[in-house]
């Protein structure tokens, strides 16, 4: 309810439901991407590198030879925050989880 998944009756809301539709990544996150505006103003396939990055399997520092494009960079930054917020609200919630 909090982030507005559901109504005061517990129905499923719009967001809700596109929540429950992403099953392959981190649904919530994703959900707050695509509801927050993050994806809007990424070209298709800086789109498809954003959303790979909640899929994908984690890597070290040392493997990554590569450097971001500026604007996937915010992206990343953006994702972040969602992900510590998310992370906030569910431990609030009496969830274990470390939002960092």
């Amino acid at each position: 309810k909090r982030l507005g998944y559901l109504n005061q009756n517990d129905t499923v809301h719009f967001k809700g439901r596109v929540a429950c539709e992403v099953n392959t990544c981190e649904e919530l996150i994703a959900t707050e991407m695509v509801f927050e505006g993050v994806l809007n103003d990424l070209k298709p396939e800086e789109i498809v590198a954003a959303l790979s990055a909640l899929v994908f399997q984690e890597r070290n520092a040392s493997e990554l030879d590569s450097e971001l494009p500026e604007s996937l960079v915010d992206c990343c930054e953006k994702m972040k925050a969602i992900a510590t917020n998310l992370g906030q609200v569910q431990k609030e919630c009496g969830l274990h989880v470390d939002p960092n």
